[in-house]
């Protein structure tokens, strides 16, 4: 008579062993159940088998052979619902089929899977042969400069003067800054009453009274523009619609300076005038002190905030999130960038918050690699999100500066995206909360991937959505205490240091945000500077001039020197540990701050026009290092597909299905871990079972080893080893 012994496993549990003795006995090891992992409403449970992952506990009486080891593999309808509606994949059989991949893991077998790994990752370079000096390599910028003379000065020449005042001005031409810009609006009836009298004149030159000079305006360039404002704002700086009319290496003398315009610019005698000032020098001069007066309205800007971080495709910023645990329901990001044209579009991550779980509850796709803008925000404790998205110009995100802004509000369900203050893109429908337990700049929240390219500055971060109006009132101006949301900012990052490895919260919260790489700090020139104006009722007395001179003009051709940015070079070496279920260890050997020996030309618009060999202190190529991951062996058992469910009705029973796995007793021994997977373990309920049945095997299986590990690799990385 036969004897049956059933091994049940519960909760990872199992009951005593009773040894079967004689031929033709059956010992019945019970794993999968069909209810032990989810309950009536489709909630996993912490019973035998959930997400149909479990220990196995098989015979271990060395003294016991088995004739047949027969599988039984039993599925029925999830829930035990054969009303299959169709059209929900979670229902009952569902309407797809599903892959039940299924495994015993034996850690007493290894898999290991070989990998690549390049012996030296060089921040911002991309070939396989790095040339390098161990000395700072500098770039050039060719400028070509026109300065305009008159061959004599003519009997005629008409001068309007405006302003009397005896006041001291260092702020109209900078040259104690590396750069710097500043704005003074004259009026049309203060052109008028002393003007040339006639409409559309021209102005070809003007002077400035300097009071403290000796210095020079390295690129100082003169601008004007006509314009109705009657008074200047740094909420809306006039940024574009100027004429150069100067430029070029200045040396500023005591005195009367008089600049003649090599482009004559002409007023129409009604509009009032703009004249704008910048100027960059590389190493800052001493302070230039200019002539001007109070004039009781504003009627001048200026700023010499030129800093920002260059972040290249191995730089991330870690930002404190201790002052965001208010966000939850509404939240507000916005910065300045200025993309690099030359590496956007690709995938990329400007900034990108995780939930204390590990899921993405906020990320900016600036843009993916198909030009799409992706906003995300928002997350519902899985791995889904809220998200809008749009296909950008690469003129939106590169070429120039430009402001960004991203909003949520849960309670309306509200998703925006404002560029330069207007409405850019938006979607409704989005209530999903959001949760901030760590967050990124320049890259990815995990593993510092997808990296961002470009300039940054001013990361601003608010627990509120800001509206429209505040978004363009205030992004071209610092935030203080009158801004309308300011008890609502919870992180503002100028990003204007200079120089270190840190960046300073400018809230009460004062949090520093550390930068991992090599970031860079940059500044624009003082042609570029467009933002963080300062207003002043202060301005320079000015004279125009208008003659018909004859002009002398001289072009200069002038290289300005920028030092290249270093690239952080790691070192790698492969630490094997054969024999033992570990991963070989690649260890960093070395990490080292070099520039590639190749010095740039670039003409003003930032195309290469040369480039040069600098001395080579050294060379590294870069080759692939191969070391292997160790996984217990998965031996894969059956790989079952369950059929489309529209119609079926495997009852409340479920049907089965019988395999022979005699052939695997090697493996079937003692405490296994037990696995399905490939979507199938969220569907049909599973019945498995072994039966060993006792006596003599067919033949004697010695061994069993995996050739490769199921499902580590595709065909093609197989076949070409």
């Amino acid at each position: 008579m036969k004897k049956t012994l059933i091994f049940l496993i519960c909760c990872l549990t199992f009951t005593q062993l009773i040894q079967a003795q004689n031929t033709g006995d059956t010992v019945v090891i019970q794993t999968f159940i069909h209810d032990a992992w989810t309950d009536g409403n489709g909630n996993t449970t912490a019973s035998l088998g959930s997400a149909r992952d479990t220990i196995a506990y098989f015979p271990t009486d060395s003294t016991l052979t088995f004739e047949k080891i027969i599988l039984s593999y039993n599925m029925r309808c999830k829930d035990n619902n054969n009303n299959n509606p169709g059209g929900n994949s979670r229902i009952g059989c569902g309407a797809w089929d599903y892959s039940c991949h299924t495994y015993i893991h034996d850690s007493t077998r290894i898999d290991s899977i070989l990998n690549l790994q390049k012996s030296h990752n060089i921040s911002n370079f991309s070939g396989n042969t790095y040339h390098y000096s161990t000395n700072p390599v500098y770039h050039y910028t060719q400028y070509i400069q026109q300065t305009a003379n008159p061959a004599s000065v003519p009997a005629s020449e008409d001068t309007v003067s405006i302003g009397s005042g005896i006041d001291s001005l260092d702020f109209v031409v900078a040259t104690g800054q590396k750069a710097h810009k500043s704005q003074f609006l004259y009026l049309a009836d203060e052109l008028y009453l002393l003007s040339f009298g006639t409409v559309n004149q021209t102005i070809n030159a003007l002077s400035l009274n300097i009071l403290d000079g000796g210095t020079y305006a390295n690129h100082l360039s003169i601008k004007l523009k006509l314009t109705t404002d009657t008074l200047l704002s740094s909420n809306n700086p006039h940024t574009n619609g100027f004429t150069e009319v100067y430029n070029s290496n200045t040396m500023l003398n005591n005195g009367i300076n008089k600049w003649y315009f090599t482009t004559p610019f002409v007023w129409d005698s009604v509009s009032n005038i703009i004249v704008e000032f910048s100027l960059t020098n590389t190493i800052p001069s001493t302070t230039t002190i200019v002539e001007g007066e109070q004039t009781g309205s504003n009627l001048g800007l200026y700023s010499s905030d030129a800093n920002h971080i260059t972040v290249n495709s191995a730089e991330s910023i870690d930002l404190p999130i201790s002052a965001m645990s208010g966000i939850s329901n509404e939240v507000t990001v916005s910065f300045w960038i200025y993309g690099d044209e030359n590496v956007l579009p690709k995938n990329t991550t400007i900034i990108e918050a995780y939930d204390s779980t590990g899921k993405r509850t906020l990320n900016i796709h600036f843009p993916w690699s198909n030009g799409r803008m992706y906003w995300d925000c928002g997350n519902s404790g899985t791995s889904s999100y809220d998200r809008i998205d749009k296909a950008a110009n690469l003129s939106e995100y590169t070429g120039e500066w430009s402001h960004w802004a991203f909003t949520k509000n849960a309670s309306t369900g509200s998703l925006k995206i404002y560029r330069n203050g207007q409405l850019w893109h938006s979607g409704t429908g989005y209530t999903r909360t959001v949760d901030i337990a760590s967050l990124k700049l320049a890259s990815n929240g995990g593993s510092s991937g997808y990296f961002w390219d470009g300039n940054i500055k001013e990361l601003r971060i608010f627990d509120k959505e800001i509206t429209q109006v505040t978004i363009a009132d205030w992004m071209h101006k610092r935030i203080d205490n009158n801004h309308p949301d300011y008890a609502n900012l919870v992180a503002h990052y100028f990003l204007n240091e200079g120089q270190g490895v840190t960046s300073l919260d400018n809230t009460s919260n004062q949090q520093i945000a550390s930068f991992s790489g090599n970031v860079l700090w940059n500044y624009d020139r003082g042609h570029q500077i467009n933002q963080f104006f300062t207003q002043t009722d202060w301005r320079p007395n000015i004279s125009f001039y208008q003659a018909n001179y004859t002009l002398i003009l001289t072009n200069d051709t002038l290289l300005d020197s920028l030092v290249a940015a270093s690239n952080i070079v790691n070192a790698y070496a492969i630490v094997p540990n054969w024999g033992m279920l570990k991963n070989d260890s690649i260890a960093n050997i070395s990490t080292n701050s070099y520039w590639e020996a190749v010095s740039h030309t670039y003409d003003i618009n930032g195309t290469i026009i040369s480039s040069d060999t600098t001395t080579i202190d050294g060379t590294i190529t870069i080759s692939d290092l191969t070391y292997y991951k160790r996984y217990p062996m998965a031996f894969q058992i059956m790989s079952f597909v369950t059929p489309y469910g529209g119609g079926v009705n495997f009852g409340a029973e479920g049907k089965t299905w019988y395999f022979d796995v005699t052939d695997y007793a090697p493996v079937l021994k003692g405490k296994k871990q037990m696995t399905v997977s490939g979507g199938g373990q969220w569907q049909e309920d599973l019945d498995i079972k072994f039966h060993f049945i006792v006596g003599t095997p067919p033949r004697d299986v010695l061994e069993m080893q995996q050739i490769w590990r199921p499902q580590s690799k595709g065909y093609s990385t197989i076949m070409s080893d």
